[in-house]
């Protein structure tokens, strides 16, 4: 079995990639692809200078995928847990960066699929050409619906939804820059940004301790 376990299994049956399959074809799959790769705590999965033209799926364990700024500066994103597919935009053509930093945020196992088995795969089976279609036609709802929550709406909604997508598991937030500089980064009026602070936390949503910031109440649809 390459050293894939049962809790493995499981978390590589629910990928989107074999939506549809039958349990026998989803076995008949992962005996095909390379074994897992361990990796601890802490570690990079992949960095702008140092990954893999491979599609990540997550067999055990959680990630952060984080953007980095010119500035160096990492802004949580996505979280990984098993399951997850990553590393599309180190895929046909990706160039020789990457556009993000994928760290384990716990001990994790990953099954990397080089680009090369999955265009043979894709090639082999349309249901799997059609589950990563739609894997990727998420991914591009998911980053215009970041742009659009830095393009428009209220200073509230842009703000709350800044926060909720940085927030941890227990919806807490350090703030990565001064309140003037988040103003900038939002593209609202510093006085905006504090009036939203100051009513958020009337509405009690958040409570704020300097530069950490207390969600109280978590948006799933922001």
């Amino acid at each position: 079995s390459k050293g894939i376990t049962t809790a493995m299994r499981r978390a590589l049956d629910s990928t989107p990639l074999v939506a549809g399959l039958s349990p026998e074809e989803r076995t008949e799959l992962w005996l095909a692809l390379p074994a897992p790769e361990g990796f601890e705590k802490d570690a990079s999965l992949y960095t702008q200078h140092a990954f893999r033209h491979a599609l990540g799926l997550m067999a055990a364990g959680e990630a952060q995928v984080y953007r980095v700024g010119t500035d160096g500066r990492r802004s949580a994103m996505t979280r990984l847990r098993p399951g997850s597919l990553f590393g599309a935009a180190a895929l046909f053509g990706g160039g020789e960066s990457y556009v993000t930093d994928v760290v384990a945020k716990t001990r994790c196992a990953v099954v990397f699929l080089p680009e090369p088995q999955l265009v043979s795969l894709l090639r082999s089976d349309w249901r799997l050409c059609e589950n990563y279609l739609r894997f990727l036609t998420g991914r591009v709802r998911f980053l215009n619906q970041r742009i659009d929550g830095f393009t428009g709406g209220q200073a509230e909604e842009r703000l709350l939804w800044f926060l909720c997508r940085h927030s941890d598991d227990e919806g807490r937030v350090e703030l990565p820059c001064p309140l003037t500089a988040l103003a900038q980064l939002l593209d609202i009026g510093r006085s905006s940004l504090y009036r939203s602070l100051r009513e958020l936390s009337d509405q009690g949503l958040l409570r704020r301790d300097g530069k950490t910031i207390y969600m109280m109440q978590r948006r799933e649809d922001t």
